[in-house]
Parts: structure tokens; sequence; C-alpha cells
């Protein structure tokens, strides 16, 4: 399939491509893109462009709703621009929201209509209909979301000129707050699995004193922890996405160390020698790269799921009820509630901004970080 270019200005070049007829109605087709540089630049993306068309990645104007949503998932993969669960669940919104619905009787499905023909009214009839099927409105954002997202990226193509979705009404989202553990519960469960599962009681120490999330505190390596300097490093995170195991960065990408207590010092040391033991019992090496946290059988990190399901069954046999995230928020109030500064609370919580717990912008004072780091030890120690 070949193509051709002109001059448009000095430094802009106008590129021009035959596509393939348009199936519904014949008629020829013509992909076109504005280039700027040098001709040997404008021969490249001429290039670059005719073998877009010849692999059937750019139908224009006439491409579909359904087409575009393959291109830009594939796209986004191939760039690893997703994590791998968030992209698992937009092509479950595409597949299973977007591209079926029929947004009336006799209508065809949204994912066959066409992206020159899309509008405003058309995606609004998408939410509508959504919500007669009984959909949330956190599930419809999802879909806007994606959609939202797919019609910016053939905007900037050029195959259209507006994105619509930007002006569709999807329905709001009222969020739910967290109720944080309640102390009594957190001190009660960690008395219990000193007794009956200490490796536990290590972990549930460690996420209620930093207020880490469940995979960043299954993500600690030992080498992550200056017991001289008293920090400690949360600098990964697992996740298990549909049973597979991926090591990753922590949400924010934050690897500041933050403070943790002689109190929390103690429980890891215990723990460490736990750990040892466990590596001689199953014959692995220990050192820097070992997970704090390890299935010796695997000799990988605690898995979220699964460490979520022993915290599940320790909270029934002591009679509590408590979760990981719970176990985060707690942190976060009993330090507020303590008179801490939510600038501190902010960076012990490794927000990506500090406008999510307040609306001043600062980095926390390491001096209040190891304030706010022996208080949490105390605390959850019962001492």
């Amino acid at each position: 399939m070949r193509g051709h270019y002109h001059r448009q200005s000095a430094t802009s070049w106008r590129l021009m491509v035959e596509a393939p007829r348009d199936p519904d109605t014949g008629k020829r087709r013509q992909v076109t893109r504005t280039v700027k540089g040098s001709q040997r630049d404008a021969e490249r993306a001429l290039a670059a462009l005719v073998a877009e068309v010849d692999g059937g990645l750019h139908y224009g104007p006439d491409m579909t709703v359904a087409q575009l949503l393959d291109v830009w998932l594939e796209r986004r993969r191939r760039r690893a621009e997703l994590e791998v669960s968030t992209w698992d669940d937009y092509r479950r919104v595409a597949d299973q929201l977007i591209v079926p619905t029929r947004c009336g009787p006799g209508t065809k499905p949204f994912g066959e209509r066409k992206l020159a023909r899309l509008k405003v009214g058309a995606i609004d009839d998408l939410y509508d209909a959504l919500i007669d099927q009984g959909l949330g409105p956190a599930r419809i954002r999802r879909a806007h979301s994606v959609l939202q997202g797919a019609l910016k990226y053939a905007v900037r193509k050029e195959w259209i000129a507006r994105n619509w979705a930007g002006d569709a009404e999807p329905p709001t989202v009222k969020r739910k707050k967290v109720r944080a553990s309640a102390l009594e519960a957190v001190i009660t469960v960690l008395e219990y699995a000193r007794d009956n599962d200490p490796e536990v009681m290590a972990w549930l120490f460690v996420a209620a004193v930093t207020g880490a999330r469940r995979g960043e505190v299954c993500g600690i390596e030992w080498g992550d922890l200056d017991a001289d300097a008293g920090t400690l490093l949360l600098v990964r995170s697992i996740s298990t996405p549909k049973g597979r195991f991926i090591v990753k960065s922590t949400k924010t990408e934050n690897d500041h160390p933050i403070a943790v207590d002689e109190l929390t010092l103690a429980v890891l040391a215990a723990h460490k020698l736990r750990a040892k033991a466990l590596a001689l019992k199953w014959g692995y090496s220990f050192d820097e790269a070992t997970p704090m946290f390890i299935s010796p059988w695997s000799r990988r990190h605690w898995r979220g799921d699964v460490t979520g399901h022993r915290i599940a069954d320790l909270c029934k046999a002591a009679g509590v009820k408590i979760n990981p995230l719970g176990l985060r928020h707690f942190h976060a109030t009993q330090l507020i509630a303590a008179g801490f500064d939510p600038v501190t609370v902010s960076g012990r919580q490794r927000h990506a901004r500090t406008s999510t717990t307040t609306d001043i912008y600062a980095e926390s004072l390491p001096p209040n970080d190891r304030k706010a780091a022996a208080f949490m030890g105390k605390l959850v120690s019962g001492s």
C-alpha cells in the first residue's frame, strides 16, 4: 500500500495514505496526518503510517468504537503503561460493558458505532443503558474512564476532532469511608497471634506501625531494614492479578525511608531469628534479598491474598475483626487523634500528593516522623 506527502510550510508536511474501502459503504478512504520536521522526517513518518495502515491498525474516521478500544488497549499493553490487573479490568470493561451494550430497542451495539458519528448524546445513552442494567455508579465511571482514554488517544491521532466523553455525564460515585480498625481489636489480635502465629504477628505489627499497604508489607526484604538507623524502606509491592505473581514498585514510587521505633525493631529481631531458622530448615540462603515474609516452599514473598486469609482466620479465632485496609486507616486516624500534624501523617502513609491527607503541600519532617514511629510502637504493643 503506497502513500505520498506534500509540503505545507517550511517545516510542516501533510501525509496521505490510501486505506481499505469502508466495509459498510464500499467508499474509498484516505488516512492523513500532519508532521513537522525535515523532508527526511516526513519520509520516515510516511513509511510508518503506511506500515500502520497495512497492519490494519488505522481505520481513520470510519473506525468503530470497538476497533478503537482494541488499538488503544493493545498500545497500552505493549508499552506497559498500566498495571497488569488494571489492564485486565479495562479489557473486561470494554468487552462486557461498552462494546456489546445497546442503548435502546433496535439499536446496534455501542461498539459498532463509527467514531465520526459519535456524539455526547450517544455516550450519555450508553451510561443510561448501563444504569438500566443495574450497574453501580463506580462501575459506570470505570467505563467512562476507559472510553474517555480511548477517545483522547483517537483525538491525538487525528482520527476524530473532539473527545465527546469529556462532555458526557456519568453518574457520581459517593465515596465510602473506610472504617479504621479499633485499637482494642488490633491489640487483641496481636496478643493472640504472638502465641499462635508469631510470623503473622510480626506482619501485623509492621503494618500497624507503618501504615503500609498490604502488598508493600509483603514486598519488604531484609535489606530494606536499617536497624542501626531505625528506618525501613518500602520500595516494592506484591500483586497477584488472576493468580499471577508480580513484584512491582510501590504505588507512589516513593522510596524515602520511614522511621521505625525500638519496639518494632525488637519484634523484627525476633522474627529474623525465626526467618533464619526457617531458611536453614528449608535449605535456602538467607541474605539482604531474602523476603522478610517468605513462603519457604516457593521461596517468594507472601502473597497478599493468602496473607489476608491468614489474618482473617486469626481474627476469627481471637473473636475480633480487622482487615489490612482498615489497619492502614487505623494508623492514620490514631496519629491524627494523638495530635500529629497531617503533613507527618501523609509522609508516613506515602501518599502521592500531600493533598490526599491535607491541603498543605510540604514534606514530612523527620523529627516528627520519629516521634510518630515511637508513638505507634507503644500504642500497638499496649504499653
